[in-house]
């Protein structure tokens, strides 16, 4: 969770999987597939920080994996 002024609150980031047995997210063994990147959430912070494309991207080199490098929840 990420609290503060800067934060833009009163919705959810990423997307809820479908957690029905056999769908797309469904690896098997009670696994599912995230939607979302831990490194999506914390470059989106280290961006509001002041990191600059090129260095997220040699910090977080998986982000190229995701739709959005920067989930939108920071002012």
């Amino acid at each position: 969770m990420v609290f503060g002024d800067s934060v833009i609150g009163g919705r959810l980031h990423g997307d809820f999987p479908d957690l029905a047995l056999g769908s797309l997210r469904d690896a098997g063994a009670g696994r599912l597939i995230p939607t979302t990147s831990f490194d999506q959430y914390t470059a989106t912070l280290m961006e509001w920080m002041g990191l600059i494309p090129n260095e997220l991207a040699e910090m977080y080199p998986t982000l190229v994996n995701f739709p959005l490098s920067n989930m939108g929840f920071m002012a």
